[in-house]
């Protein structure tokens, strides 16, 4: 979906060709990319799953790792999603270079505001190669260098903050995920599709992972 009107294209031949298969694009598409006629050719070719990386709640943050988009694109293209029923996922990363953790809050605030079907928080990891890596290299910052360790759902920090301890950030990561979840209003809108026997399952294993990250 980067370049919105070949994946127009692709969807206007999955119809032409009669493939009917439910699908969908959890890894994302670009909240400035979306548009009623985008939206419209992924529903009519069976798309039925949209995932957003928001990243974060604060503008100052968006700037500083480079995403290239604002707060209001993300509520306009979340909000379109959604009425265009789609089942919407946003990804979210706590932790970057410049964080604080008044700007985490704002991060777990904004996804209770565009309250999607799922929410995923991760913290910032420099992943080799990137620019955030080469940063934390020459400032002599990274506390591991082992490949098995960058992973961003552990909730474990791998390299020295400026300004958010180990053990503060691993506090927000699971706050994040209590605050999201937890909401009544959230629970009450699940507990409506547990009449869903496959919906059901899905439910109870989510709550279970969802357990493993809050505790």
């Amino acid at each position: 979906t980067a370049i919105p009107r070949r994946a127009i294209e692709i969807c206007k031949l999955m119809v032409r060709e009669k493939i009917n298969l439910p699908w969908g694009l959890p890894s994302g598409i670009r909240v400035d990319t979306v548009s009623g006629k985008l939206f419209e050719a992924l529903k009519e070719a069976g798309c039925y799953r949209l995932g957003f990386g928001v990243e974060s709640g604060n503008d100052y943050i968006l700037k500083t790792i480079k995403k290239n988009i604002t707060k209001d694109q993300v509520r306009k293209a979340v909000k379109m999603a959604k009425a265009y029923g789609f089942r919407v996922e946003c990804f979210f990363i706590i932790g970057n270079l410049e964080e604080t953790e008044d700007t985490i809050n704002e991060t777990i605030d904004f996804a209770q505001e565009l309250d999607p079907d799922i929410a995923q928080f991760g913290i910032a990891t420099p992943y080799p190669g990137t620019e955030m890596y080469h940063i934390l290299i020459k400032e002599n910052r990274l506390i591991s260098t082992k490949w098995e360790e960058y992973d961003s759902f552990s909730g474990k920090q791998i390299f020295v903050h400026k300004n958010l301890s180990a053990d503060l950030l691993r506090k927000k990561f699971r706050e994040a995920y209590r605050r999201f979840y937890f909401r009544p209003s959230y629970i009450m809108k699940k507990l409506k599709l547990l009449q869903d026997k496959k919906e059901r399952e899905k439910l109870i294993h989510s709550f279970f992972n969802l357990l493993s990250l809050a505790k």
